[in-house]
């Protein structure tokens, strides 16, 4: 059963230009995957998010 998740203001998802990062908190990276989940798969425009672990902590970056 797929459950519906919150639109959390804390993720600009949708704002993000093609190529633009930010980096996230260590508490914050499953709520962003479940986020980032969700633009790829479930909205009707999907936007392709990554979240991929660096050196200095987790990033998430839009790609086109």
């Amino acid at each position: 059963m797929i459950h519906k998740v919150k639109i959390n203001k804390k993720y600009p998802f949708k704002h993000m230009q093609p190529g633009e990062r930010f980096k996230l908190d260590d508490d914050d990276i499953r709520s962003a995957q479940k986020m980032a989940w969700y633009y790829r798969t479930q909205c009707k425009r999907p936007i392709n998010i990554v979240i991929a672990k660096g050196d200095d902590g987790y990033h998430c970056e839009r790609v086109d």
